[in-house]
């Protein structure tokens, strides 16, 4: 799992209430959380990095630390290709922000930039490719009541996270 302080697991009760223990829990699997707290920016030295870990799927939650769109633009797809040159099957999981909603005109901006870069493997051919919409993680009701502060969840939010995040990850590995 590589992102933000999300991934990280800020706003969770306690270090196993994240949405990468949650899920690995449940898959009874291990698991390497590269969640950086203000600092995942898909480097290419940390995508070169990630690229080269042995794992059966990669979830690439990375927008947060993008500091603006034009970045998020410039280094999404950047990062999914340098993953996918040292691991063409893996399957590479991408997600978009699940705190959309605490500003949708600037959360659909990055949104949509994300689904390019999803749009963009599949036209290439790429199988292995699934996607998370952030978006939609949340049940509307109970949107205030899913995070810590307004952008990191709590553990209501992480157990939704998971929810989405074992979905799909349970789908790759079935199509593997």
């Amino acid at each position: 799992f590589y992102g933000s302080s999300i991934v990280h697991g800020v706003g969770a009760g306690r270090p196993s209430s994240n949405y990468p223990s949650i899920v690995a829990r449940r898959l009874d699997s291990d698991f390497l959380n590269l969640g950086f707290s203000g600092a995942a920016r898909a480097e290419p030295s940390i995508m070169d990095y990630i690229g080269g870990l042995d794992m059966s799927v990669f979830v690439y939650d990375y927008d947060h630390n993008a500091p603006d769109a034009e970045y998020l633009a410039k280094t999404h797809f950047e990062g999914y290709r340098r993953f996918r040159a040292s691991q063409p099957h893996t399957p590479v999981i991408m997600a978009s922000k699940v705190d959309y909603h605490s500003s949708p005109a600037a959360g659909e901006v990055r949104r949509e930039i994300i689904l390019e870069s999803y749009r963009r493997g599949l036209d290439a051919g790429d199988r292995h490719l699934y996607f998370v919409d952030g978006k939609t993680i949340y049940e509307p009701e109970y949107l205030n009541e899913s995070t810590a502060d307004g952008c990191h969840p709590n553990d209501a939010g992480y157990l939704a996270m998971a929810k989405a995040f074992e979905r799909t990850i349970r789908k790759a590995l079935s199509e593997q």
